[in-house]
């Protein structure tokens, strides 16, 4: 049996953990609630929608690796009784500027995607849902910006709530925009993208104002004195981050490749 303090402090761990693995988890179900609405519409738009998750879920996952320096640093400004009003702007600075370079570089995709092997209805459908899949990065980074800093904060809960409300955005958005509904005409796989952007852009709304008006939060947003060591804080957060964005990047680029592959059989 393990002794009380460490069970106490396992108890506490796990009741930030839970929901945060949670948080992660539930930014990748918007696509898999795509593939399965869009899977309905044949197989050519399936497998386009899965290539195009399994090159974004490249960009997503190593932009997630850069900032879980978030929580890091956030959490030891929060334990050293600090402001950490300056770490959220850095936070939030960081995530548009990771945010743009990874939707660039998924738009950059675009030209090459013929180069990478896949059947040509797939290149030709996928994308439009690339673009607006890719547009959406911007919004989820800030999201996951807010969303990091708020966990440091020991307030796991409401952003996992928000996350998993933007997976239900996004279904009951899929229905009009990828079948047709309520006289919209059916998009298709670019109406899953519409969908998915517009519940990444609510997430981000949902998130920023619940902390710009939630009492634990306000005294903690502040950021008295001058602002000129942002740029220090964001190269803080580099420091940190890119080694894990890195590592991240190397794991989840070895499963896209497989993936890759497996369209090469048709």
């Amino acid at each position: 049996l393990m002794p009380p303090t460490i069970y106490n402090e396992n108890r506490v761990r796990l009741a930030l953990a839970a929901p945060s693995s949670a948080g992660q988890v539930g930014q990748m179900l918007i696509g898999w609630a795509d593939s399965l609405m869009v899977g309905r519409g044949g197989v050519s738009a399936l497998a386009a929608c899965a290539f195009g998750n399994t090159l974004l879920s490249v960009a997503f996952v190593f932009g997630f690796g850069v900032m879980s320096s978030v929580t890091v640093r956030a959490s030891r400004v929060f334990g050293a009784d600090a402001h950490t009003g300056k770490v959220y702007l850095a936070a939030l600075l960081l995530g548009g500027m990771l945010g743009l370079l990874l939707c660039g570089l998924t738009l950059a995709t675009l030209p090459i995607l013929p180069w990478l092997g896949q059947p040509p209805e797939v290149n030709h459908s996928v994308g439009p849902y690339l673009v607006l899949v890719g547009l959406s990065i911007i919004p989820m980074m800030l999201f996951t910006a807010a969303k990091n800093f708020a966990e440091a904060l020991s307030r796991p809960w409401v952003p996992l709530w928000i996350v998993l409300g933007g997976v239900a955005l996004n279904v009951l958005l899929n229905f009009p925009l990828i079948f047709g509904m309520f006289g919209l005409p059916a998009l298709g796989l670019a109406g899953a993208g519409v969908a998915t952007l517009c519940a990444r852009i609510a997430d981000l709304a949902a998130l920023l104002l619940y902390m710009r008006f939630s009492a634990h939060f306000r005294k903690h947003l502040s950021c008295p004195g001058p602002k000129q060591g942002l740029g220090r804080e964001v190269l803080e957060l580099l420091r940190v981050g890119l080694p894990a964005g890195g590592q991240h990047l190397a794991e989840v680029g070895a499963v896209a490749l497989s993936s890759l592959m497996m369209g090469w059989l048709g």
